[in-house]
Parts: structure tokens; sequence; C-alpha cells
């Protein structure tokens, strides 16, 4: 059974090869011992299948229990990524939120809450300075015709500068909106503010340049020191602010890249101012305004073809001049009211006298850009009309090449509209502005007003004159006529003649008078032929 058992522990073997070597045996005993090998090994073939199925379950268990381990463990890193990125997340919304809270977005700088805060924490420890209120000059200019990126990158440029200055004075700088920054400084030397004012507008003058295209910003700056406003009112934040405003608007009145200091006789001025701006609403209202007519005339032979409607305002025996009445109406928002009211006046008062006196004098009246956001501008030019009996074509509307600036579209079906009715279009100003030759084109303009800006000089000047030989040049070539303003001697209308400039306007031909004695004037001096349009 020895052998048997070692027999069988090896594998068996061939079991016909195994029993015939037991020849000794008889049949019946190898027969035995065979039945008793084939049982034994279809007895372990029995049990090494369990033993196989048995494994193979366990095996498939364990590949199973493998497979979800790794299903599990990938689907554990993958919610343990989610909430680092999601928390990552938070905490850069968390971080963007805090920065927007302080900052401005476009040029990093503290904005007005942060600037505020410091400069309210500093008064409030009595440490005393001075505010700068910073303002860029023809930014809506750069900004709208060059393209609102070209604005970004002159705000980014400018802020840039302004940094840089103010961190060499131990200072801050904020950006409160648009193009507004505001400046505190430590500082209270007026001379050595005057400096630091001068090397600002120096560096905010410097070339810009953004996809290809350049600009030359500028800035104004109105300034005001602790100690000027402490003479007046107590300081705070907000008389600071409020006197910085005054010297800023101050600085823009002198002209572009100014700077003033606030001081008591700026306070009283605009004192005054604030007196006026007040009353404006009522005298428009009581149609106290009145309106001035200065002559459009005929070159070659210096006829009176037209006239301009102005508007000019005499409050408690002051004459209010012209540019402040229109800067106190646009910040009052009472300019379109203005615009209207010598609208409305000016065309009874010109329509009028052309029928009894036979006359048949056109006239131009301003519409400032304010009226092109306006649904009811065309409805009020026609209303206007109808009231005076005046003829369409004989009303030329002047508007300001800054009108493009506002919405296109809703500024071309204006114009469009105002052009059905029959009544001409002048861009008024030409010069003054940011033009370009698609915007000219697009205006389809009847007439083209050269500003004084360019036609001063041109009797002296080879450059003036190319300038303004171009650009009558360019207006005939679109189908403009072109009148020159400002002229003021014989021999600038000499020149202009030549250049093939038919129609003027300026002191030489006449200055603004009221609309009777203008008219009456005109009539008087002139043959009736001379009262017809040019």
């Amino acid at each position: 059974m020895d052998f048997i058992d070692q027999s069988a522990a090896s594998g068996f073997g061939d079991l016909n090869v195994f029993a015939g070597r037991f020849v000794v045996l008889s049949e019946a005993a190898r027969v035995a011992v065979v039945d008793l090998l084939e049982a034994l090994r279809t007895s372990d073939d029995d049990l090494i299948e369990e033993h196989g199925a048995t494994l193979d379950r366990r095996t498939n268990f364990l590949w199973g229990f493998l497979l979800l381990v790794l299903i599990g463990g990938a689907g554990v890193l993958f919610l343990l990524r989610r909430e680092v990125v999601e928390r990552q997340q938070r905490e850069q919304a968390e971080n963007r939120a805090d920065f927007l809270a302080y900052f401005d977005p476009l040029t990093e700088l503290p904005n007005r809450v942060q600037f505020h805060e410091t400069v309210h924490s500093k008064l409030q420890a009595y440490q005393g300075g001075a505010l700068l209120f910073l303002d860029l000059d023809n930014f809506k200019g750069i900004n709208d015709t060059m393209g609102h990126a070209m604005g970004d990158a002159v705000l980014v440029a400018v802020a840039r500068r302004i940094e840089a200055q103010t961190r060499q004075m131990g200072g801050i700088a904020s950006r409160l909106s648009g193009d507004e920054f505001a400046v505190f400084l430590p500082q209270q030397d007026e001379a050595a503010l005057a400096d630091f004012a001068t090397r600002l507008v120096g560096d905010c003058a410097l070339l810009v340049e953004f996809d290809q295209k350049t600009v030359t910003p500028g800035v104004s700056i109105g300034i005001v020191t602790t100690g000027q406003a402490a003479n007046i009112l107590d300081v705070s934040y907000k008389v600071l602010c409020r006197f910085a405003d005054f010297a800023l608007y101050a600085a823009k009145t002198q002209g572009k890249g100014s700077f003033s200091f606030f001081d008591a006789e700026l306070q009283k001025t605009f004192t005054e101012r604030r007196v006026i701006l007040d009353a404006l609403p009522d005298a428009i209202q009581n149609e106290e305004l009145e309106v001035y007519l200065q002559p459009k005339v005929v070159l070659e032979s210096g006829a009176i073809y037209g006239f301009e409607a102005l508007v000019r305002w005499e409050h408690k025996a002051r004459k209010v001049p012209p540019d402040e009445l229109i800067r106190l109406a646009e910040e009052s928002g009472t300019v379109t009211d203005i615009d209207r009211y010598a609208l409305r006046a000016a065309l009874d008062g010109i329509a009028d006298w052309n029928r009894r006196y036979a006359t048949s004098y056109g006239l131009s009246v301003n519409l400032s850009a304010l009226n092109f956001k306006s649904d009811d501008i065309v409805a009020e030019v026609a209303g206007a009309l109808k009231r005076s009996g005046c003829p369409a074509p004989s009303l030329t509307l002047e508007i300001t090449e800054t009108i493009q600036l506002d919405d296109w579209t809703q500024v071309s079906e204006i114009l469009s509209g105002l052009r059905e009715l029959g009544c001409r279009i002048s861009i008024d100003d030409f010069g003054t502005g940011y033009s370009s030759l698609v915007y000219l084109r697009a205006m389809m303009a009847d007439e083209l007003k050269i500003d004084k800006s360019l036609s001063d000089g041109i009797e002296n000047s080879d450059q003036n004159r190319f300038v303004i030989d171009a650009v009558i040049d360019l207006a005939h070539s679109l189908g403009m006529d072109v009148v020159v303003e400002g002229v003021e001697t014989h021999r600038q209308a000499e020149v202009l003649r030549n250049l093939g400039c038919r129609k003027a306007q300026g002191y030489l031909f006449g200055r603004p008078l009221p609309a009777a004695e203008a008219l009456l004037k005109a009539t008087n001096a002139a043959s009736p032929d001379h009262a017809q349009s040019g």
C-alpha cells in the first residue's frame, strides 16, 4: 500500500501500465487493485476539482475585491480632487471679491472705497496732507473714436505713471471712476506740490501706444491742502473732495494740461457759480434767455445769407459769458432745454422777419450731443418748423463732431429723421475733436464748419494754409459746403477765397447781436440780392 500511496502521490501515471507490473498477482487481485486505484484516482479528481473550484471562487473574489478597491479608490481620489478644486475656486472667488472691494480691476489701483477709508483714517489721526483730483483731457474722444481697448490702454498707462510718481512722495493713488483719479500726499508745501503736479502733467502727456496706434493723453489737476481747507470749514474727506473738485474745474478752464490750487477766492467764485447754476432752470422756464444772431456771409461778395443763433443770459445785471453758460447748462442737464428754446425763438423771429421784409435768410441752430439721446428731437424740430412756418431747407442744424461719441445707431436714425424733414446738417467746430474720413462720410452732412483754431494764423503760416486747403478739398469731395469760423481780418478772408472757400463767419462780418438788431442791421446794409442764400 505504501507503494500504491507513493504512486498515487506522484500522479499515478498510466493506470494500465502501472497494473501490468503486478504479474505476481492473480488476475482477480490485479483487477481489484486497478479498481481500487481507479476509485482513488476518481475520488482525488473530485477533490481536486472541488479545491480548484474553491480556488477559482476565491481568486475571482480577490480580483473583484481588488477591482472594487481600485474603483473605490479612484472615486475617492476624484471626489478629493474635486473638493480641492472647488475649495481653490472658492478661495480664488473670495480673493477676487476682496480685491474688487478695494481695488480697481483695470488699473489695479485702490478704488474709491479704499481711498476714502485711507484718507479718512489719516484725517482722524490728524495727519495733514494734500488731496489732488485728476481728470484726463479728451478721454471720451480717445475712448470712443479709437476704440475702448485703446481707452483702457490709456487708463492703464496713466495709472502706472500716477502710481510711480505718487509712490516716490509716499502717497496713495486711486482710480475713482472712469477717467477720474485721485492722489493723497503727506505734503502741504505748495512749491513741492506744484513740482509734483508739473511732473505728473508731463508724464501723463507722454505717448501711449496700443495695437499699432498712438495717442497723447493729457491730465488736469485740482489741488487742496488740509491747511487751506481748514481756513474755511472743518476738514473732512467730503470737504476736501468738494474743494479739490473746485480746483480741478478751475484748472480745466485754464486749458488742457493745467493744475490749480484751491483758495478762498476760488471758493467765492464757485459759490457765485452755484447760485447761477441753481437759477438757470428757472431762467429757461421764464424765457429770460435771449437769442443773439451772428451773420454768415458769402466771401466773394460779403452778402449775408444766414445767421447762427446763439444764446445769451444776463443774471442779476451780470452777463454770463457764453462758454460759462454752456458749461453750466451741461453740468445742470439743461443744455437740451436751452437748445430747444433757441430753436423755437430763433425760428419764430427769422420766419416773421422774412415774411415781413421779403428776405430769405437762413438759420443755423446748435444741437448738443445730448439731444441725440432723446427720442423726441425730430418731433421737436418738426413742431418748431410748423409753428414758425419756416421752410425746412432754410434751417441748418449744427452738431459738433463729438456727436460720434454717442450711440451711432440712434444718432444715424435721428439724422435720417431730420433729413426727411428737409433740414440741412452741419458739422460744427471741425478740427477740435477726433473726426475721421469714415465718420465724415457716415454723417452725410451738408456743411462743414472749420473751427477758429484751424483758421488762426493762415495769413502767415504755410502749414496752417495747407491744413485748411486739405480740409476744404476733403469737404468738397464729399459734397459739403465749407464755412470757416473765426475770420477777423481782411487778409484771412482773402486767403480763404484763394483756397476755394466760399463762406465764412467771424467778427470781420459782424459780432453776435440781439436777433431783431442783427436782422435790421443786415437788411438795411444789404440790397435785396444780398439777402438771398449763398
